[in-house]
C-alpha cells in the first residue's frame, strides 16, 4: 500500500523480486523529498531538538529518540507492503495515538524528518539472509562528513545490527 495523503492510503501491485524493492525504494525517496518540505515533520523535527546546540549528532539522536518514545515496531501483513508517510504518523502521535510502523516506514520517517532539518541522508536495503532476497531498509545520515547507519528496529529489539549479505544504497 501506499500513501497518498496523510490518512489516505491506496492499494497498488508491485512486482515480486528486485523489481518490487526497485520500486518500493523509488516510492520511499519520492515520499522522504515530499516529506521533507511538509510543514507538520518540519515542526516535528524541530520540537525533537529543541534547546539542542547546532551538533549534528546530538540532532540526530534526538530526533531518533523523539521517534522510538512515540511509535512501536510491527511488521506488516504477510505478502502486503504498506509504506505509511510520515505527516500522517505524526498526525496520529499529535491526536495522542502511538502508531505502529515497520522498517519502511520508521526509515520515511527518520529520513523525512532529517532531511527537513538539512542532513543529506539515503536509502539502504540490504538481505540479511543468505539467500540474498532483499528484506530490509534503514536509513544513511551524513553526521559531520561521516555516512551513519540508522536502523530504528534496533530500538525495539535492543540486538546487533543484522548481517549484510547484499545490499544497494539510493540517494534521497
Amino acid at each position: 500500500m501506499i500513501g497518498t495523503g496523510p490518512g489516505i492510503l491506496s492499494r497498488q501491485w508491485i512486482p515480486e523480486g528486485d523489481a518490487g524493492v526497485a520500486r518500493t525504494v523509488a516510492t520511499m525517496r519520492e515520499l522522504i523529498r515530499v516529506s521533507s518540505l511538509d510543514p507538520s515533520v518540519r515542526e516535528a523535527a524541530e520540537e525533537a531538538v529543541a534547546y539542542l546546540p547546532h551538533d549534528q549528532s546530538a540532532e540526530a539522536d534526538a530526533i531518533l529518540d523523539w521517534i522510538l518514545g512515540r511509535v512501536d515496531y510491527r511488521p506488516d501483513p504477510e505478502h502486503s507492503e504498506w509504506l505509511q508517510e510520515p505527516a500522517w504518523l505524526i498526525a496520529r502521535i499529535q491526536a495522542g495515538g502511538r502508531p505502529q510502523a515497520d522498517c519502511d516506514d520508521l526509515t520515511l520517517l527518520a529520513l523525512s524528518m532529517l532531511s527537513s532539518i538539512g542532513f543529506v541522508t539515503e536509502i539502504h536495503v540490504v538481505a540479511t539472509q543468505p539467500d540474498l532476497v532483499y528484506d530490509h531498509v534503514l536509513g544513511l545520515v551524513e553526521i559531520n562528513g561521516r555516512q551513519e547507519a540508522l536502523d530504528l528496529t534496533l530500538g525495539f529489539s535492543g540486538g546487533p545490527p543484522a548481517p549484510e549479505y547484499r545490499a544497494a544504497t539510493v540517494a534521497v
